[in-house]
């Protein structure tokens, strides 16, 4: 059994059924750390070496925009990260609004998967570079 087992249950459809929103700014380093993932109990998962995926597309279905770099550690806690050579020039002309795009994040401990929000109801905006 993996370490997310515990946590399936909460996971379906996912987690965060609300969606969560997110975004950054081109050419900046964006990191997203979360904390408390706990099991039913309300015990932090030891999430060290977790992998799993978070993609942002510029539409359901759209074409993948970026990927960030899952950071897995003790105490139910993780980090998104994605460096600013990554992120350079991805707002495009969006201009002051910012570019709405959406995003999506799984974990995978290699055994089980667990959905945190779906891109249905996630919207990630991207800035321009000040």
């Amino acid at each position: 059994m993996g370490v997310l087992a515990p946590i399936l249950a909460q996971c379906q459809p996912a987690a965060w059924d609300d969606g969560l929103e997110g975004g950054g700014t081109e050419g900046a380093t964006w990191e997203h750390p979360f904390e408390e993932i706990e099991d039913q109990a309300h015990v932090p998962i030891d999430l060290t070496g977790i992998g799993g995926e978070c993609n942002v597309w510029e539409s359901l279905g759209g074409v993948l925009v970026a990927t960030f770099v899952i950071t897995g550690q003790t105490l139910g806690r993780f980090t998104l990260r994605l460096e600013e050579a990554d992120t350079a020039g991805l707002a495009g002309s969006a201009g002051a609004s910012g570019r709405r795009c959406v995003w999506g994040c799984f974990l995978d401990d290699g055994d089980d998967i667990a959905q945190l929000w779906m891109p249905s109801n996630s919207v990630f905006t991207i800035w321009q570079e000040a």
